[in-house]
């Protein structure tokens, strides 16, 4: 399976979307803003997949979303996080040499959102050229909550000093 089907979107009652071990899937349907009942979305080992679908934003009830794939202006933004207030558990934010401004990663909240365990990967960046300050900035304002956080992995980070809530 390369794709998942747009007509999946059309379950606006479905709460659980299973699609970890899918190595061949490279896209998720454009309308994926219509599973507005979504609590929980595993998309783990989808290597080919490198691009959010626009709008996931806006499911509200989401609990549960494994990987975070920021895709930069026509992508993902990493502050649409904000508004998923009920995220928690072990999630991946990959691609975050894509994000344009840190206080976007600011804005993303995750300071609000219970992680157990998070990982923050700055590969399937579309800017291989992006200044190590500003990598160190986006790192400094993302400021998860320590609290919950047991487990924290940092990956293809060309920065060498971490900020103090690391």
């Amino acid at each position: 399976i390369t794709y998942l089907p747009e007509n999946v979107c059309n379950l606006c009652n479905l709460q659980t979307l299973i699609v970890s071990g899918c190595n061949s899937l490279e896209k998720l349907p454009e309308s994926f803003s219509k599973l507005k009942n979504l609590q929980h979305f595993d998309m783990r080992d989808t290597p080919d997949l490198k691009k959010m679908p626009l709008g996931i934003g806006e499911l509200k009830s989401l609990q549960t979303l494994s990987n975070i794939i920021s895709g930069g202006e026509s992508g993902f933004a990493i502050k649409e996080l904000k508004k998923l207030q009920n995220l928690h558990g072990k999630v991946c934010i990959a691609g975050l040499s894509n994000v344009q401004n840190a206080m976007d990663a600011r804005e993303a909240n995750l300071s609000q959102k219970r992680f157990t365990e998070l990982e923050l990967d700055w590969g399937y960046g579309l800017n291989v050229f992006r200044k190590e300050t500003h990598d160190k900035e986006v790192l400094t304002e993302l400021k998860p909550q320590t609290d919950s956080l047991k487990k924290l992995e940092i990956v293809s980070y060309a920065g060498i000093e971490f900020p103090n809530w690391v």
